[in-house]
């Protein structure tokens, strides 16, 4: 039974955490042998909850949908992309102070007839690379996902 102290509520998120390989540039020898990765986040728009920071893309499960099946129609609305899922990752689970939010991480990647990503629904989107990542301005939620993919990353490229 939830206390005065915590919330009631539980939401939950599907995550997509689209990922692309990349060239590492070697100063010394051109192309290095290792592709490092890249994955897209957005920031979130003016008059929003939490707005201005950064996160992956997703949103709220409806009621029935699954997890890949919301990673899809979110990416598609926010981004206009269409995505294919790897994998479901584990569940990541984080209390605010309004609620609390189940996120379930889809590991993704671009479809290979998907165009790039644009903000539509957020205020911007960018590749970053995950050593990059604006951590000061990012969603608490969001960053324990980092740890989960960078385990499906070192199992799926092993």
């Amino acid at each position: 039974m939830p206390t005065s102290n915590s919330p009631a509520k539980v939401v939950d998120v599907a995550v997509a955490l689209i990922c692309k390989q990349v060239a590492n540039m070697s100063s010394t020898s051109g192309m290095d042998p290792f592709p490092r990765h890249e994955i897209l986040i957005t920031k979130r728009k003016a008059n929003t909850p939490n707005e201005g920071y950064w996160e992956f893309p997703g949103g709220k499960l409806d009621p029935g949908e699954s997890p890949e099946g919301c990673a899809r129609r979110e990416c598609m609305e926010e981004l206009g992309v269409s995505i294919r899922v790897l994998s479901v990752l584990d569940e990541v689970v984080h209390t605010y102070e309004h609620a609390t939010v189940r996120l379930f991480p889809c590991a993704c990647a671009l479809e290979p007839d998907s165009p790039e990503p644009s903000a539509i629904e957020v205020a911007d989107c960018r590749w970053c690379a995950l050593d990059d990542l604006p951590w000061e301005a990012f969603l608490p939620a969001n960053v324990r996902l980092v740890t989960a993919l960078h385990r499906y990353l070192t199992r799926a490229c092993a």
